[in-house]
């Protein structure tokens, strides 16, 4: 268990009330076009940072899906929901409510395409003893208990700030980590097919925040997964 793990854990555990009413959420970041890869057609890819990876991995023409096109996507998501949680924190009463549904509704999406789709092509590269995307699974897990702790508080009270705040640092901290340990390994994924799958998996994240089916401010964050899960295309192919 991570620290930050740790220390969210130890604040949550509290009851209140669920914010009521069904009202419409705003749609994750667009992420960006197929990102341009710097890397050219002639000469070695750079070496991996992490030790223990293949190194006879060769360099991909830049007419081919490359991973960049898949972490272009994450990247602008990791970033929109920066912009989320600083909605959150700004607001109060009802509008904060909607506001943590908006959060809520893409964090269930934006994790729930990483576990299916990115953290396990990372543990295929990095080696399934390696703590960088292990790691990052239970942080979101930790996660996941936080927010259903948070549903059940009032939106206005001291209990949800200072819990709050904690999952608002949990989650920045979790993306950076994801962005410097796991990245990395995705670069080495040489397969159209699996990259494709990345990508496809990401881009739907989006799509279905703004599906009109999606679940309400009424829904609890484990039904916003199981959603999710259910609506998600397939994971790219072991």
């Amino acid at each position: 268990m991570t620290g930050w793990t740790a220390r969210l854990l130890a604040a949550v555990g509290f009851g209140g009330r669920k914010p009521q009413g069904d009202l419409p959420q705003d749609p994750v970041g667009r992420g960006p076009g197929p990102a341009e890869t710097n890397r050219g057609t002639d000469g070695p890819q750079e070496p991996h940072p992490r030790a223990g990876l293949p190194a006879d991995r060769r360099s991909r023409s830049s007419s081919s899906p490359v991973p960049d096109d898949a972490i272009a996507v994450i990247a602008s998501q990791h970033e929109h929901v920066k912009k989320l949680l600083e909605a959150v924190r700004q607001e109060t009463g009802q509008r904060r409510a909607i506001a943590f549904h908006n959060l809520r509704l893409t964090l269930a999406l934006h994790e729930t395409a990483e576990e299916q789709a990115i953290h396990p092509q990372a543990l295929r590269q990095l080696g399934s003893n390696d703590r960088a995307a292990t790691n990052r699974i239970a942080e979101e897990q930790t996660a996941g208990q936080t927010i259903a702790a948070l549903e059940l508080a009032d939106v206005d009270s001291d209990q949800f700030n200072y819990t709050f705040g904690h999952l608002a640092t949990s989650v920045t901290d979790h993306a950076a980590a994801e962005e410097t340990d796991e990245w990395p390994a995705l670069h080495f994924i040489t397969d159209p097919a699996v990259i494709n799958a990345m990508t496809e998996q990401m881009r739907a994240v989006t799509q279905l925040a703004e599906d009109p089916s999606a679940p309400g401010i009424r829904a609890t964050f484990s039904e916003m997964q199981d959603w999710a899960k259910a609506r998600l295309p397939a994971p790219p192919p072991s």
